[in-house]
């Protein structure tokens, strides 16, 4: 089994599944790790959105396997947040990240192995 891989930078992760099968796609998955993380991050006043990662350099035989979540400060949100806090945020998001697809990558119900 492949794990999958989280690139991340900041607001933005690239997600890619490698063992989904055509009639699964990674957006699913990404669109599940939004759920649990937006749940958590509310804490924190951030918010997860899936979204369908689009290039021409994918092909269609891989496309499906690939996705981005994309990170925003909630409306609620104080503007006067200090730099201190917004780098404690991104890693406190960050940790979840890590769990959130490891936990979803081991759930039978998202099971990437069919």
């Amino acid at each position: 089994m492949t794990l999958p891989l989280v690139i991340y930078n900041t607001n933005l992760a690239v997600c890619y599944f490698p063992n989904l099968s055509p009639n699964q796609t990674a957006l699913n998955l990404a669109h599940a790790i939004a759920k649990r993380l937006s749940t958590e991050l509310e804490k924190v006043h951030l918010t997860v959105k899936g979204r369908p990662l689009r290039s021409v350099h994918l092909n269609n035989d891989n496309r499906y396997k690939f996705a981005f979540l994309q990170i925003s400060p909630t409306s609620d949100t104080v503007v006067t947040t200090t730099a201190t806090q917004q780098s404690l945020d991104w890693d406190h998001y960050h940790t979840l990240l890590s769990n959130c697809v490891n936990t979803i990558s081991l759930d039978p119900v998202y099971d990437t192995a069919k």
